[in-house]
């Protein structure tokens, strides 16, 4: 069989092809190596893709994919920044990392409703002229109060005692 020669109004006849293809996507999330995993070669899928349901499809199942390997990244920062604690033992199976808290900082408190990774400056909070504390607005006072308690209060100790020391619940 020619996969070249698929055409999209095929009548069915490979939609066993279609699902591995969008299962190949979820599991990848990359044109390339899904096809390549599934022996379809890319000009069929994007021959494929002038149909919309599997254009939706497709673009579903690498947004799932994509979405999936965000939140595995965004897991081990975190895990780096605030290291992991084996309550059963006691000890400290990784040590919090003091540069992944400052990333994980920058990027948790500078995020948007959408997932962006940034150093852009938060638009909502400025810092006055002067640096004054005192000088900030109530609502910025209470903004950044809220950030420093939401994230900063929440972090372990950055140099626990070696092995035996337990996170604080500050």
């Amino acid at each position: 069989m020619d996969n070249e020669q698929l055409e999209s109004s095929d009548g069915g006849q490979y939609e066993h092809l279609r699902i591995k293809i969008i299962e190949a996507l979820r599991e990848e999330g990359n044109i390339s190596r899904a096809c390549k995993s599934i022996a379809l070669s890319r000009s069929t899928f994007y021959l494929w893709m002038q149909d919309t349901s599997f254009a939706e499809q497709a673009s579903q199942a690498l947004t799932l994919s994509r979405e999936e390997r965000i939140d595995k990244l965004e897991d081990a920062i975190m895990d780096q920044a605030l290291g992991v604690f084996d309550e059963e033992n006691g000890k400290w199976i990784s040590k919090p990392n003091p540069i992944s808290q400052i990333f994980a900082l920058k990027a948790l408190t500078r995020q948007s409703t959408t997932r962006v990774w940034s150093d852009a400056p938060p638009p909502e909070i400025k810092a006055p002229e002067d640096k004054d504390p005192a000088s900030l607005t109530d609502t910025n006072q209470d903004k950044l109060k809220a950030l420093m308690e939401e994230f900063i209060i929440k972090l372990p100790p950055a140099t626990p005692e070696e092995g035996t020391s337990k996170p604080s619940d500050s």
